[in-house]
């Protein structure tokens, strides 16, 4: 798997942590009584998942799947 591949999945793995505790404060805040302001991450929690997870993972396996051909290393 080429370097590249795999820093696109290791960024798309942290934005999918990232989006999940956002997502989880967002679930317990009226369990736990926090503040009502972190309604206004769900931008952000959103933006993890679906740009950040869902777009770095589609580049790394793609990345991986469909390598560039050149001359130096042509198609088999």
């Amino acid at each position: 798997m080429p370097t590249l591949s795999r820093w696109f999945i290791k960024l798309g793995m942290l934005y999918l942590l990232g989006g999940l505790f956002l997502g989880s404060l967002m679930l317990i805040q009226p369990v736990w009584g926090l503040s009502p302001s972190l309604q206004v991450l769900r931008p952000v929690y959103l933006h993890f998942l679906f740009i950040g997870w869902v777009t770095q993972i589609i580049m790394g396996v793609g990345y991986w799947m469909f390598p560039k051909y050149s001359k130096e290393s042509p198609r088999r």
